[in-house]
């Protein structure tokens, strides 16, 4: 899913300011940190596919930068924002 192709006020940056940071979820959040994803599958999809694969956000200090890098979409650039 692209943002665009999400409704203007559940995006999630737009979802934060509206109502606030605390009704987001966890690859919301992520996605605005990452703030874009691969071509033609969006930043939500990244989001979720790294949250998925590391067991949820809590657990995502306990990877290192070359762990982060294997997930499909996480350059070296985005493992280290």
């Amino acid at each position: 899913m692209l943002i665009r192709d999400i409704e203007k006020n559940l995006r999630p940056r737009e979802k934060a300011l509206l109502y606030g940071i605390n009704k987001l979820n966890e690859y919301e959040l992520l996605a605005i940190l990452l703030r874009t994803g691969p071509k033609n599958k969006g930043v939500i999809n990244l989001a979720f596919k790294v949250i998925s694969s590391v067991g949820g956000v809590i657990n995502l200090v306990n990877h290192t930068h070359n762990s982060l890098t294997k997930i499909k979409g996480m350059g070296e650039v985005k493992t280290l924002e």
